[in-house]
């Protein structure tokens, strides 16, 4: 295993590199994945510039409370919290108590096969935005056993509170056009949503919806079902989860030559793909969420801890 640590733009970095040919550069901004690649191709995007790198999603862990808050504000045990409305009236990925732009400490601990990585961050002071203080580590593991990343989210909050971590990494398989990625899902329903959005509840999968034999990500992205909100130029839906074991893959993209699949402890998926100009999907998301219409999904008990687990697992068509 290639280690390495080096600082660039103010920004910390890990690179990794396994005997499998599967590398990987994490950032202690957001506690994110900069860089993954799988014999020598790039398998998501994040831009150069990383003063905008840092001020956004790309790859970051997003939380406490992934997903939009109708009206920037929530209700735990009877008392309402605030947040910045940074999405219209609603907030995005916990606005201003949001983790992906934080720094996040690193613990580095290793093995003659494996080496495992340890990102911690505690929100404290977080007034009325929050219920009390959050204890957030995010550990992923790379080993030259087999190419596969591991990473898991463990938050434990010091009173009841929402948490919904996830990874915003833009998956592109180094393609420059995701249209024609063979994408299969373990799932038969989707959520729905209102014109800002915000979950309402769910639906079985009808045709543009159904990627559970696996289907091209462009086949249908572009149809007015799709995009029956306004605002939306492709998938931005939270797909549920068929029961399974955690070994039983949510889901699996197929394209350059590589298959990556997903195994998540989580309830959903959100696939988002990023619309190219000219027609066309330049990246898309697997985000793993909780149950996206149910509030209580998300609620954890204080002084317990919420741990969710998944592995990211590539090998050559």
């Amino acid at each position: 295993m290639e280690k390495d640590i080096f600082s660039k733009a103010g920004i910390n970095f890990l690179r990794l590199k396994s005997s499998t040919g599967l590398e990987a550069t994490f950032s202690d901004v957001g506690a994110g994945i900069y860089s993954l690649s799988y014999k020598g191709k790039q398998l998501l995007y994040a831009p150069d510039d990383l003063e905008y790198y840092s001020r956004f999603y790309f790859g970051k862990t997003v939380g406490p409370m992934a997903g939009r808050i109708k009206g920037a504000r929530y209700i735990v045990g009877g008392k309402e919290y605030c947040l910045d409305a940074n999405e219209g009236d609603n907030a995005l990925h916990s606005s201003s108590i949001a983790i992906h732009d934080k720094r996040f400490a690193l613990n580095l601990s290793d093995t003659y096969h494996s080496v495992c990585a340890e990102y911690t961050l505690s929100l404290e002071n977080l007034g009325e935005a929050y219920p009390g203080k959050l204890d957030v580590k995010v550990t992923y593991l790379l080993s030259d056993d087999s190419p596969m990343l591991l990473l898991v989210y463990e938050a434990t909050p010091e009173l009841d509170s929402p948490i919904s971590l996830t990874n915003h990494a833009y998956f592109n398989l180094g393609l420059d056009d995701v249209s024609g990625v063979l994408l299969r899902l373990n799932a038969h329903r989707h959520a729905t949503y209102d014109a800002e959005l915000i979950p309402q509840g769910d639906v079985d999968c009808e045709k543009e919806f159904d990627f559970s034999s696996g289907m091209e990500i462009g086949k249908w992205a572009s149809s007015p079902l799709v995009q029956s909100c306004k605002r939306l130029q492709g998938y931005d839906h939270a797909f549920i989860l068929d029961r399974r074991d955690f070994l039983t893959p949510a889901a699996e993209a197929k394209g350059n030559g590589i298959t990556m699949t997903l195994y998540t402890s989580s309830d959903a998926l959100q696939v988002f793909t990023m619309p190219k100009k000219g027609g066309g999907y330049l990246n898309f998301t697997l985000e793993e969420v909780k149950y996206p219409s149910d509030p209580k999904s998300i609620l954890v008990k204080g002084g317990t801890t919420a741990v969710s687990r998944h592995i990211y697992a590539f090998k050559e068509e």
